[in-house]
């Protein structure tokens, strides 16, 4: 396996509980860089399978103001103009991204239940990951069987068998697993007091233990980012409220991931944007700008 950092969560012991005898601590941007390194050689893994929410979807959705055939990501425009209708298609996200410097080869990475594949004929990849999905919506797509509805009009848009069952209850050992998820839930109103939000902390803690169950052996396992310094909540009442939310999701998930007998790498979101916001211009950001309201 690639030697990879691991980023744990501080525990009230001030104790790492995934830190081992052969890992040390390096910033979260230092470890993306390390993962470029592994073009270099043979791709550590057989190939790399995502179950997500949109910060990780490789293009579910049609996207109606792109060219013919195009498909949402959630980030921006390619550019120049970063335009609906500009005939430029959305850039690739950061699951994407990652895949690529480990040498996976581009169709896996590609959607899985895109519609727009399936109209074109093309053939499904690798990444399950759905803008809007919560947790549990998650789990679904790895046990059950997994929906791309329009969030507009409630219009299922495509509808497959899940990874597992796709794929008879087994695991490829050899594949990198990768899960982010449970930003949904509290933007859909699902977590509303710490038990809600280490239900939906278990339910992602289930998706990476259900893949263990089958066979995984490298689970990729984001950690939640602040919602309470997003745009949609920084300045309002319920920010404080919400910070301490996510912390709590976020002890939950460490907690139970260290029960799980595979190898977790799990990535401290949280400090790569504590980071980026203490240090703005290091990461290629105007420090003049307030990067909590406007990214």
């Amino acid at each position: 396996m690639k030697n990879l950092a691991t980023f744990p969560v501080q525990n009230k012991n001030n104790r790492d509980p995934f830190m081992t005898k052969t890992s040390r601590r390096w910033p979260f941007a230092a470890c993306l860089l390390s993962l470029a390194c592994g073009t270099a050689a043979a791709a550590p893994y057989s190939t790399m399978v995502v179950f997500g929410d949109s910060l990780a979807d490789a293009g579910q959705f049609p996207d109606t103001a792109g060219p013919r055939g195009s498909t949402l990501r959630f980030t921006n425009r390619v550019g120049p103009t970063y335009q609906d209708g500009s005939g430029e298609v959305f850039n690739l996200n950061s699951s994407t991204l990652i895949g690529r410097m480990l040498g996976v080869p581009a169709g896996d990475l590609a959607a899985s239940t895109s519609p727009v594949n399936a109209a074109l004929g093309a053939p499904d990849g690798n990444n399950w990951a759905v803008g809007g999905y919560r947790t549990d919506q998650i789990l679904e797509s790895i046990n059950s069987q997994p929906t791309v509805v329009d969030p507009n009009t409630g219009t299922l848009l495509r509808s497959r068998t899940g990874y597992l069952p796709a794929n008879g209850f087994r695991a490829d050992p050899n594949a990198l697993y990768y899960l982010t998820g449970g930003g949904n839930d509290f933007l859909q109103g699902r977590v509303v007091s710490a038990s809600s939000a280490a239900q939906a902390a278990n339910q992602l803690a289930d998706s990476a233990q259900a893949l263990q169950q089958a066979g995984a052996r490298y689970i990729m396992v984001w950690l939640l980012p602040d919602i309470g310094k997003t745009p949609a909540l920084s300045g309002s009442p319920l920010a404080s409220a919400t910070s301490a939310l996510s912390a709590g999701f976020n002890q939950q998930l460490v907690s139970r991931l260290a029960q799980i007998n595979t190898q977790i790498i799990p990535l401290n979101v949280p400090l790569l944007i504590n980071e980026v916001l203490a240090e703005p211009a290091r990461f290629g950001f105007d420090p003049n700008e307030n990067l909590v309201s406007t990214c």
